[in-house]
């Protein structure tokens, strides 16, 4: 297996099946991060910020050229058209529906919020926080409401849990100052947008306690 620097060729892993962790389908790579025997791929490292001194994390990354598990979108699809269709007339459900969210007419709207720790701040799963982006954080005086919007030499945004599907900021400095204006760490609060691409919350003091 070859070790290289960044490079932008494109690895075969976005146009197969196995990526998408079917049941049954997905490969040791999608599934645990273990690379495939016998595959040809180039070490290509996704190197990204990961506190607020801004120091450097490698995570382990290939462009892979060839796999002997490779197999197409397209192929998987033909292979499956007629079972999938068979399997929705029949209204089967073949997922494990305890690892799924559920919707009926009880459910009421999911509430934005971040969670503020020692460290990070956890944000919402909005555009405006993709893994990559900048994000300022802005401190009232009195420490009670917080703004983050995108901002350049803000706090990178690092993608967290399987798929990248949580977003984080490590904003230490923001939070000690937090901290000095008596605020509670850690704590939850409800975020909204100003339509102008801004998110805010209201904070609670160490006084008033907090939900975490």
């Amino acid at each position: 297996m070859e070790q290289s620097k960044q490079t932008t060729k494109q690895t075969i892993c976005w146009g197969c099946a196995r990526a998408l962790l079917i049941p049954g389908v997905a490969c040791p790579w999608s599934l645990y991060f273990h690379p495939v025997p016998g595959w040809t791929a180039r070490r290509n490292d996704i190197v990204s910020q990961n506190n607020g001194l801004r120091t450097k994390r490698s995570t382990e990354s290939y462009v892979v050229s060839q796999c002997p598990l490779f197999l197409s979108d397209e192929d998987y699809n033909k292979k499956n058209k007629n079972k999938e269709e068979f399997i929705m007339q029949q209204g089967i459900n073949t997922s494990d529906t305890s690892k799924m969210e559920r919707f009926d007419m009880k459910t009421k709207d999911a509430v934005p919020e971040i969670k503020i720790k020692d460290r990070s701040i956890s944000l919402p799963a909005v555009d405006t926080f993709d893994a990559g982006k900048e994000i300022v954080v802005f401190i009232s005086k009195d420490g009670q409401r917080i703004e983050l919007e995108q901002g350049a030499d803000g706090f990178p945004v690092s993608a967290t849990g399987r798929g990248g599907a949580g977003r984080i900021i490590y904003c230490q400095i923001a939070i000690a100052s937090l901290k000095k204006r008596g605020i509670q760490i850690p704590q939850r609060a409800e975020v909204q947008c100003n339509g102008t691409g801004k998110w805010f919350a209201e904070l609670k003091t160490a006084e008033a306690g907090v939900n975490t």
